[in-house]
């Protein structure tokens, strides 16, 4: 995947680039509205797109940083967005 990489500040890796299928923009808020067993992150948090990938088997995909969890980057699929 292009351009995923480390930046100062951050734990864990991502992009700032949009896929051209993104729904929501970089800097946009975001709520998480589905949960599965394992996620890190509960129902109803708030955060902020980073950046976003897009793959034929995934779709598209958001790297937020959680409000919950400042200045790390949390890949998500759309699906469990709002």
């Amino acid at each position: 995947m292009k351009n995923i990489r480390d930046y100062p500040g951050y734990f864990g890796a991502y992009t700032k680039n949009e896929a051209p299928q993104a729904k929501y923009k970089n800097g946009a808020r975001i709520r998480k509205m589905l949960y599965e067993h394992g996620d890190l992150t509960g129902l109803d948090m708030t955060g902020t797109v980073l950046g976003s990938i897009f793959s034929e088997g995934l779709g598209v995909a958001y790297f937020v940083e959680w409000d919950d969890k400042p200045k790390v980057a949390a890949l998500v699929v759309v699906e469990k967005l709002v």
